[in-house]
């Protein structure tokens, strides 16, 4: 889990150097269920949380943690403990939008400050 981690802390870093993007990091909900194995599982998705957050607070982007989105209701994933169900994803689509749209309405710019007119809208 640790290359895991240095991955998406250099795509974040990566996503850094481009000024006009906007980035929202959405955590994906803690693996559970018959389908999971791995003693210390818990431990190292709690060390990879860390790396991954502190990178994305490291550039201001904001971070939609898993408990404010789908919290610990086993009706939002399968019967495999990893993948969402159909009103998990459901759930994390309305919180990434309401993410999106606080930040629009925060005052994020749609052409940012000496952008063309033309410049992409930011991206979550």
């Amino acid at each position: 889990m640790e290359e895991t981690a240095a991955a998406y802390v250099a795509v974040l870093r990566a996503l850094s150097r481009v000024e006009t993007l906007d980035v929202l990091v959405v955590e994906y909900p803690a693996e559970r269920g018959r389908g999971v194995v791995g003693g210390d599982i818990a431990a190292r998705r709690q060390r990879f949380r860390a790396a991954v957050h502190a990178e994305a607070e490291a550039h201001r982007y904001p971070f939609l943690a898993n408990a404010e989105t789908l919290g610990d209701n086993s009706a939002f994933v399968t019967e495999d403990g990893f993948h969402l169900s159909g009103a998990g994803h459901a759930r994390l689509g309305r919180a990434v939008a309401e993410a999106v749209h606080g930040r629009l309405a925060g005052g994020v710019p749609v052409v940012p400050a000496g952008g063309r007119a033309d410049s992409q809208p930011p991206r979550a």
